[in-house]
């Protein structure tokens, strides 16, 4: 996809776990475009800046990233190569809707591509408009996201045989609603915790599917330092720290041997122990810090239990559960 060729209009700048990086001569702004190319190169995403200035800046302290990345150059003529190489070309990809209607902007998970007709079948949270009608004049709101079961509302639907559940002309699986859409309107996209706890309520993905999600969305959280535990692997078990991470790999040392071992980042999961002060990062209790009282390891994710500190001069303390992913060691 790549040229190799040495050329003066543009540069591009790739650490070793494959993040380019394109600068075009000045312009504004420094950052004018930012994507996944994994499609092409594994693990990488591309970013188009006005100089190497700029790129060093908005790469600093990603992991995986090295201190001097290696610089190479690329030929203007390839630029329309590398924006089109990030369209979704296979099923298993979790993409973000572009464009305008009511899920602009929403993650869906691809299960089907259709490349003759140019688009791709999705499944996504619904976005259900209220019961009832609004008074004339009063401006229309988005829908909020939420799961919904036809089966469970008392109105008739027809059952398909693979278990989808077709109501008012629409499908659904799981509490997820299937649709389609051109391939040009789906960009590749990295879950949030907020959005996979989403997904992660309704039974329309498989468990293996979220269990990935999970575990990638753990793992860049991974910083120098971190407690962690390994879920998968040969080593799975053993907690340690994390030492340094390089791409894709990281030097875990555990607790119970002196060795290092060189684990792959999806294989470790954030430890948390009870006793811990946490402080809550993301979700409906954004911003609390609170004492681990409870940790419940589970395949997809570990549901640790805290109790706010705020509350904890109550006479009836509220504890709340939350994915670990929503969670980081206080400080």
């Amino acid at each position: 996809m790549l040229s190799t060729q040495i050329g003066q209009e543009r540069h591009i700048v790739r650490a070793c776990f494959g993040v380019v990086i394109d600068s075009p001569p000045a312009r504004r702004p420094q950052i004018l475009a930012a994507f996944e190319v994994s499609n092409f190169i594994p693990g990488s995403v591309y970013i188009e800046a006005r100089d190497p200035i700029a790129v060093s800046t908005a790469i600093r302290g990603l992991n995986g990233v090295p201190a001097t990345p290696r610089v190479d150059f690329v030929p203007l003529e390839d630029r329309p190569a590398i924006f089109n190489c990030h369209g979704i070309s296979k099923a298993g990809k979790w993409v973000r809707v572009s464009g305008r209607g009511k899920h602009r902007g929403d993650l869906a998970f691809v299960t089907t591509v259709d490349r003759a007709e140019g688009e791709a079948t999705v499944l996504l949270v619904p976005r259900l408009s209220p019961g009832g009608k609004k008074p004339r004049g009063t401006p229309r709101s988005r829908a909020h996201p939420h799961i919904f079961d036809p089966r469970e509302s008392g109105l008739p639907f027809q059952q398909l045989e693979d278990g989808g559940v077709i109501f008012e002309g629409k499908t659904y699986r799981g509490g997820l609603f299937e649709t389609s859409f051109a391939d040009n309107r789906l960009k590749l996209a990295t879950p949030t915790a907020e959005e996979l706890d989403l997904f992660d309520r309704s039974r329309g993905l498989d468990t293996s599917v979220m269990a990935r999600a999970w575990s990638y969305c753990s793992a860049r959280a991974l910083t120098p330092e971190c407690r962690v535990r390994v879920v998968s692997g040969e080593h799975s078990g053993l907690t340690g720290n994390v030492l340094t991470i390089t791409g894709d790999i990281c030097e875990f040392l555990p607790d119970s041997i002196s060795a290092v071992i060189d684990v792959y980042f999806l294989d470790l999961r954030l430890h948390f122990c009870v006793g811990d002060f946490v402080r809550v990062k993301a979700g409906r209790f954004s911003g609390s810090v609170g004492w681990v009282t409870d940790v419940d390891r589970r395949v997809k994710a570990d549901l640790v239990t805290i109790i706010n500190k705020g509350s904890a001069a109550n006479t009836e303390p509220k504890e709340v559960s939350i994915s670990h992913s929503f969670i980081r060691i206080y400080d």
